[in-house]
């Protein structure tokens, strides 16, 4: 059983780019299978993903904070 989640063609575009600006920390909603292009954050600060994370959780969100310096290494460590 795979425990890897499906991330929306938007979301890697979304994260090139954010590589492209520096910002190499992305806060995502595990609480979703499905990540689409709402469900992401990406910061440049470790604490400011952090603080984002920490700040938007819910009976329905829970966000994870990952660093990625490619998007191979996103899709690595895109998992639950």
């Amino acid at each position: 059983m795979s425990n890897k989640r499906a991330i929306a063609n938007e979301v890697l575009d979304l994260a090139n780019k954010a590589l492209l600006k520096g910002e190499h920390w992305m806060a995502y909603n595990r609480s979703l299978y499905f990540a689409d292009k709402e469900n992401v954050q990406f910061f440049s600060i470790e604490t400011d993903a952090i603080e984002f994370a920490n700040n938007n959780i819910s009976d329905r969100d829970s966000f994870y904070v990952i660093l990625f310096d490619s998007i191979q290494d996103k899709l690595k460590s895109f998992r639950v």
